[in-house]
């Protein structure tokens, strides 16, 4: 088993890991199979950004035990930024971009599902002030946010599901520690900010405004870019030194320790027009 890009040359951005050798009945698995694919820093942003054409991307060649050939592109399921949590109760009112008045939160794992109580209740609070430690109760449903706000407390791992009737939820966030308060219950975290795919020798110049001030740079693959944070703004000078395809992405980071990082991946692809 191989994975090659799409337009047949070598996929630069993609590999298999421990897949060289699978047993595979079609008929069986209705032509859904999970490999293990290892992707470059910032790849799995431009698979699920769509931004590249189908023949760049990746896609897994094998050949069969009866000598015929077969192919599939890779398809990853789309990732959500992480929610992040230190722990703390974080004030909730209805401004906040995350939460909406009457939603079933569930605390759990990633499976658990939303069949645990047909009859969830509401914090404990006075219509006016309300408080939910989600460690002490796992779920239950968010008061009118508009007639007060909430201090809501969530814990530094673990799920945080929003139930709307059904047996699945109807968002998830994994939960990742950070170590700073004015960051709690974000989800930005590894968020993707910017991608894109150039084929010119001409320099890049963007701007975005970050969420925080003190951000560090990170940069990867095999462009270099020319990258600057004053304050929350983020200024990048990229330029290639021909014509070829080059891939571009930026997504934001947050460490366990609190610090933020502005992340800049550019490869280039190794294809024209």
């Amino acid at each position: 088993m191989t994975l090659a890009a799409g337009d047949g040359g070598d996929s630069i951005l993609w590999s298999l890991e421990n897949t060289t050798r699978i047993a595979l009945e079609p008929e069986e698995v209705g032509g859904l199979v999970e490999v293990c694919a290892r992707g470059a820093n910032g790849a799995i942003h431009l698979l699920n950004s769509g931004e590249l054409s189908s023949r760049l991307l990746p896609v897994i060649e094998w050949m069969g035990d009866d000598g015929s050939s077969w192919s599939a592109a890779l398809a990853i399921a789309s990732t959500s930024s992480n929610l992040l949590s230190n722990g703390l109760a974080v004030t909730v009112d209805d401004s906040h971009s995350l939460f909406q008045s009457g939603q079933h939160l569930l605390l759990g794992e990633q499976d658990t599902r939303c069949d645990l109580d047909s009859s969830p209740r509401l914090p404990a609070g006075d219509n006016t002030t309300w408080a939910w430690d989600l460690s002490l109760r796992e779920q239950g449903l968010l008061p009118h946010l508009e007639n007060g706000a909430i201090n809501l407390t969530l814990p530094e791992s673990g799920w945080l599901h929003i139930c709307d009737g059904g047996l699945m939820p109807h968002e998830s966030w994994r939960i990742t520690p950070t170590s700073r308060q004015e960051l709690s219950l974000t989800t930005w975290d590894g968020g993707l900010i910017d991608v894109w795919v150039s084929n010119s020798s001409d320099t890049i110049n963007r701007t975005w405004e970050l969420p925080v001030s003190d951000a560090l740079v990170r940069t990867h693959g095999d462009g270099i870019p020319n990258v600057s944070i004053d304050g929350t703004t983020a200024n990048l000078s990229l330029s290639a030194s021909d014509s070829s395809f080059r891939a571009t992405v930026i997504w934001l980071q947050v460490e366990a320790d609190g610090k933020v990082l502005f992340n800049v991946a550019s490869w280039s692809l190794g294809v024209g027009t």
